[in-house]
């Protein structure tokens, strides 16, 4: 239970004014998010972590948030309430000198849930992949229409001042998370977020530290499909057939996007216009920035909510056209010498990883795509899809995969097999190595690129710092 009364006559935040938060594990992006937000609307906001990546690094920097490092037992201070991030567990000394003082403590989630999600239309953006992009894509087209919605983003926005903001509207736009809540409430955290309108965009077998099977992963959701009333929305991509296991949960109206013309929605992207179709006739067109298939489905999806919820077309598509991206989606980082491009991206599923190299495949078909691959999440480092792997970087020419995570807290036996995975690759005529350091890897990629290359850096953390090595040694 949330341990402070909301404060009805307060902000959207419903908060006393003089509370003390210190987020522990602030270097989350969700986290970060929120605690410059708080600290934009002038709340005491503190934090720690053992490490912070950019962006979040910068982000948080930008917005005055006191952030130590590493994790201490003499950080926290004297706060009022700690929000304690999902990637903490026991063991933690600053997390076991929080509970020896008996401090409150709560999870992101259920502050959220007590705080600016109550009294709203949430809605709640979920799936394995896409849930970022298409999280600030409707959050961009609610408030070009005027709505002044709130929203919550797990990424940092090119388009918006920030990934945070309560807003003022009925709306809030908030991205979804299938993983667990934190160490104390192992439930999804998006049981907590009190669905209105839900967008599932798909459903993968991911995050394997958590979930033993797809099946669990499908009763998580199941369960967010019994919270949304009737007088709710969902929205489903109809071509996934997981997605379609879990709908008689449904109490609500179901609206279906998709590339099959069997769906309410589908449509195309074509040299930057984005053409939509609604039950079979020409519905709208405008440009649209963003490259990719995976990038039409979050528009369509987008579409199809605010349609449902009776959005005029207008509003809809002038406010797609405005949206440009979120940092870390393959975003475009620049062109240096010799005609090189160098793109950022958080790909860390097979899906996703061959989604970006498809994507920069069309949109670059003559040139040279060097990928590079760091295993970091808690389910890539693992032999889960070690043949998933070899499908996902075909598009590529050139691979380059970086040493596993945490290597040692993997048992061998569950370990994902490099050496098995570049000689598969190497069979198929791809020029692949295992380079276990992002300096030897920069070194690699900038002695052997040629002119017209494309590089695509891809991890869900920092990469020990390669984009960055890139971007200074390519000028």
């Amino acid at each position: 239970m949330f341990p402070f009364k909301p404060n009805q006559n307060s902000d959207r935040w419903n908060l006393p004014p003089d509370i003390k938060i210190h987020f522990l594990g602030i270097g989350g992006v969700a986290m970060g998010n929120t605690a410059a937000a708080l600290k934009q609307a002038g709340y005491n906001v503190s934090g720690s972590d053992q490490g912070i990546y950019s962006p979040m690094k910068e982000y948080l920097e930008q917005h005055h948030v006191t952030v130590k490092s590493p994790y201490s037992p003499d950080n926290p201070g004297n706060p009022d309430l700690i929000i304690v991030g999902n990637a903490l567990s026991r063991g933690n000394v600053e997390l076991e000198e929080i509970l020896n003082r008996n401090l409150s403590c709560t999870s992101l989630p259920e502050f959220l849930r007590w705080t600016v999600l109550r009294n709203r239309k949430n809605l709640v953006i979920t799936g394995t992949h896409g849930k970022t992009t298409t999280t600030a894509m409707l959050t961009v087209v609610l408030a070009e229409a005027g709505l002044n919605p709130g929203y919550m983003l797990g990424g940092v926005p090119i388009d918006l001042p920030g990934g945070f903001s309560p807003g003022e509207g009925e709306y809030f736009a908030i991205e979804g998370d299938e993983y667990d809540t934190a160490y104390f409430d192992k439930r999804a955290k998006f049981l907590q977020y009190l669905p209105f309108g839900v967008i599932i965009n798909n459903i993968e077998f991911d995050h394997g530290d958590i979930y033993n099977s797809l099946d669990e992963i499908l009763d998580s959701f199941r369960k967010l499909l019994k919270l949304i009333p009737q007088n709710g929305r969902l929205v489903v991509n109809g071509d996934d057939e997981n997605i379609m296991k879990i709908l008689d949960e449904s109490r609500c109206p179901i609206v279906r996007f998709g590339l099959n013309e069997k769906n309410d929605f589908n449509g195309e992207l074509s040299e930057g216009i984005l053409s939509i179709t609604k039950h079979g006739n020409v519905w709208g067109e405008c440009r649209f920035k963003p490259l990719g298939v995976h990038n039409l489905l979050n528009a369509l999806a987008v579409t199809a909510l605010l349609d449902s919820l009776g959005m005029e077309k207008d509003l809809i598509l002038q406010g797609l056209s405005k949206f440009t991206g979120v940092k870390r989606r393959l975003e475009f980082i620049g062109e240096y010498q010799r005609d090189i491009l160098l793109y950022d991206d958080f790909a860390h599923h097979p899906t996703a990883v061959k989604i970006t190299l498809e994507t920069l495949r069309r949109a670059y078909p003559a040139r040279r795509i060097w990928a590079a691959f760091e295993p970091r999440s808690n389910t890539s480092v693992t032999n889960r899809f070690q043949n998933e792997w070899i499908e996902a970087f075909r598009p590529a020419d050139i691979i380059v995969i970086a040493g596993l995570h945490r290597r040692e807290k993997i048992p061998v036996d569950k370990r994902l097999n490099i050496d098995m995975l570049i000689s598969e690759l190497k069979k198929e005529g791809k020029k692949s190595y295992f380079i276990p350091a992002p300096n030897m890897i920069a070194d690699e990629i900038t002695s052997k690129a040629e002119p017209g290359d494309v590089i695509v850096v891809m991890s869900n953390g920092g990469f020990g710092g390669l984009l960055g090595m890139l971007k200074e040694r390519l000028l």
